[in-house]
């Protein structure tokens, strides 16, 4: 009879390790969760920052140009941005057309109205 109960707490003692066990299992699959919402959390908030950043210095860089350009030509800050804009159009057809025909030439037509009919374009 000694054995039978000896064998009967071995089995009571081994189900409670078991349970035991678990719940330690559990709780470790609840931290791995939570943490890594944390980072994921983190890393977006990280990354709002960097684009933040990134604007600041495109802006920056923009309000450079149009002080220089300003100075050196004697322009206004509209006329400035819309030859920038101009400027922007044109690269970004070229880039277009060389990534589409394996070539860069472009034709562009000049005249008064030129500028004012590739700006209501854009």
């Amino acid at each position: 009879m000694t054995e039978t109960v000896m064998s009967t707490m071995n089995k009571i003692n081994t189900e409670k390790r078991d349970q035991e066990a678990v719940l330690d299992r559990t709780e470790a699959d609840k931290i791995l969760v939570v943490k890594g919402a944390e980072a994921k959390a983190e890393t977006r908030h990280l990354s709002g920052i960097g684009t933040a950043k990134m604007r600041r210095a495109i802006t920056n860089g923009f309000c450079s140009s149009i002080e220089s350009m300003k100075e050196s030509c004697s322009l206004e800050s509209p006329d400035v941005v819309h030859m920038m804009m101009i400027t922007y159009y044109l690269d970004v057809l070229r880039v277009k057309e060389f990534a589409q025909l394996g070539r860069a030439t472009m034709v562009v037509l000049y005249g008064q109205s030129a500028v004012a009919d590739i700006e209501s374009q854009v």
